[in-house]
């Protein structure tokens, strides 16, 4: 494996998909203030919940096209 080719494609791929992962943080963005506006301690907690799924979704996306780009 060539560490340089790996990372190479991190890069190639977060360029490809910037516009949804900035959606996603403004959405997790809007939730919190939202939360916080209303004191709604259960809207936090999904918040946070969400925030993890949607990071381990985008990380594993991302691996998924590394993986099959990889051997190319």
């Amino acid at each position: 494996m060539d560490k340089d080719k790996i990372t190479f494609l991190k890069k190639k791929w977060l360029k490809n998909n910037i516009f949804m992962i900035i959606v996603t943080v403004i959405i997790v963005a809007v939730i919190y203030v939202i939360a916080m506006i209303f004191h709604n301690l259960y809207l936090v907690l999904f918040n946070i919940v969400f925030s993890f799924a949607a990071y381990f979704y985008y990380r594993n996306k991302m691996m998924i096209y590394v993986e099959e780009n990889l051997y190319k």
